[in-house]
């Protein structure tokens, strides 16, 4: 198995599973905010804060089948059933963003899992409350995330292999899905 650097490089793309129809909406034909917003759940690295980091893999060392495996695994009827994927330019996705004359950044740091050695976190430098809802510039903060992602939507969720539009070839490899 090749070996994936600890450091994220400007030039990866990652991708970000879109769950339907919690992060999609058809009308409008674009991303929910809250496909950029973090889950209100503990941190991962220290339960008395709240999470301020959003999944993905390392496209370019992983490849789109196991992208599809992964996200697939990972689905839960009805609520988050596996639509496709918002795909991110590292250097785009946390490049400054000025909002209200502030600047907000995120960084994408390599975290593999037990299930995926080609996970990344994006930490989106900001923490919130339980239930204290998003200011409005953190909402407009993570509303430009979502609406910079690339969509790639599966045609078919359920087949076997990818059957949409031709994607790139990932830079660096693949990997084969094992579930853990």
């Amino acid at each position: 198995m090749r070996v994936i650097p600890n450091v994220v490089g400007e030039e990866e793309r990652v991708m970000r599973t879109i769950f339907h129809p919690a992060n999609f909406n058809e009308k409008k034909g674009k991303l929910k905010p809250n496909f950029m917003k973090p889950p209100a759940e503990a941190d991962e690295e220290d339960n008395t804060i709240t999470s301020n980091k959003l999944s993905t893999t390392r496209y370019d060392y992983a490849g789109l089948e196991f992208c599809r495996a992964h996200a697939r695994n990972h689905q839960s009827e009805p609520r988050r059933h596996y639509w496709g994927f918002g795909r991110f330019v590292v250097g785009q996705l946390i490049a400054p963003r000025m909002i209200g004359g502030q600047a907000y950044t995120c960084a994408v740091q390599h975290k593999p899992a037990d299930d995926n050695p080609a996970h990344a976190n994006i930490n989106l430098g900001f923490r919130t409350a339980v239930g204290v809802p998003l200011d409005s510039q953190l909402q407009e903060y993570i509303k430009q995330l979502a609406d910079s992602a690339e969509i790639l939507q599966d045609p078919n969720p359920e087949s076997e292999k990818w059957s949409g539009p031709e994607i790139d070839d990932p830079m660096y490899g693949l990997l084969d899905y094992k579930n853990k």
